[in-house]
């Protein structure tokens, strides 16, 4: 797995961007350790930010930007990053 990049909803308001926080009630049946079948509900909850110029990404997280780039050059989402760096919108990455 690469850097983990994550960016503040606010600070990609600042820049432009504009988001929508969706959620989806997930539901599963599953047996219990006593062998019953019982029922839950898991709310998944995401973020999907769209930059000016139309381009998109979205986010496992509601709260913040968070995606994977394992390096600037050639990964995947490297163009995220790259748009982050020129519009100087602060992030952290690890």
């Amino acid at each position: 797995m690469g850097r983990q990049i994550t960016v503040q909803l606010a600070d990609l308001e600042k820049a432009g961007c504009e988001f929508d926080i969706c959620s989806e009630v997930l539901e599963s049946n599953f047996t219990t350790w006593d062998g019953q079948g019982a029922d839950s509900e898991e709310e998944m909850e995401w973020v999907d930010v769209y930059l000016p110029g139309g381009r998109m990404i979205s986010s496992g997280c509601s709260d913040c930007l968070n995606f994977d780039c394992r390096r600037l050059e050639g990964s995947p989402n490297a163009w995220m990053e790259r748009w982050l760096i020129d519009n100087k919108v602060p992030y952290v990455h690890g």
